[in-house]
């Protein structure tokens, strides 16, 4: 290509697909029962994210005994530190995460 005055311009070309990434994490085992279980109810700080988990805590409340609940609220936009996925890992057996957009 040339331009005006007679120099050439250079256009360098990129691929917009991403490397695929191999490995990872597993997927983790299915729970068959959640009676006596820890959940954590993690949510984001947008409006919607928290009449969705009370819902979800009711239901799961109603239909399994000794369900024990505690809710993890996401500030802000920021990744969790590996220091919160330890705790949250630590005190429960499965997380139920709602994203209220």
């Amino acid at each position: 290509m040339s331009s005006a005055g007679g120099a050439n311009t250079v256009l360098e070309i990129l691929n917009p697909v991403a490397a695929v990434q191999r490995g990872g994490l597993a997927i983790s085992k299915h729970i068959d029962n959640m009676n006596g279980k820890r959940v954590c109810l993690f949510r984001n700080c947008k409006r919607a994210a928290g009449p969705m988990l009370d819902a979800i805590r009711s239901s799961l409340a109603e239909r399994f005994s000794r369900v024990q609940f505690y809710s993890f609220l996401q500030e802000g936009h920021a990744e969790l530190s590996k220091e919160e996925l330890s705790r949250i890992a630590a005190n429960a057996d499965l997380v139920i995460a709602a994203v209220g957009d």
